[in-house]
């Protein structure tokens, strides 16, 4: 499987919060080679879709870091595209979602360029 499908759904916020944490910004910039837009894309998947996609694809970690006395925690990621836009699927090491939701982040807004609403599918692919 080369490609996941999945519906955009509204997150909890978490993303665009460490997005905002300048260690995990500036990894994510590197990463990327651009400045990260400071929030994720949520899609909901089937977990045994997901399963096979990422089977096939490299993964890597940020490092984990300790800022005023508390543990950041790794984040795998995994480079993807959306419609031919540089992405990165990620898998935060302490997360609040299941298996069937997905976050991404790119250098765009991607609701905004993509014109996405919740309940918009979407397919993604390796990169």
């Amino acid at each position: 499987m080369n490609t996941l499908k999945g519906k955009v759904i509204t997150g909890l916020g978490t993303g665009k919060k460490f997005l905002g944490i300048k260690e995990y910004f500036s990894q994510f910039e590197t990463i990327l080679g651009a400045s990260p837009f400071p929030g994720t894309l949520n899609l909901k998947v089937d977990p045994n879709e997901r399963k096979s996609f990422l089977s096939a694809l490299e993964s890597d970690k940020t490092n984990p870091f300790e800022k005023v006395g508390r543990k950041y925690y790794s984040v795998e990621y995994f480079k993807i595209s959306i419609k031919s836009i540089p992405c990165l699927l990620i898998i935060p090491e302490k997360t609040h979602h299941d298996e069937s939701i997905i976050e991404i982040i790119s250098e765009k807004n991607l609701r905004n360029t993509l014109n996405l609403k919740d309940n918009s599918s979407i397919e993604i692919k390796y990169r």
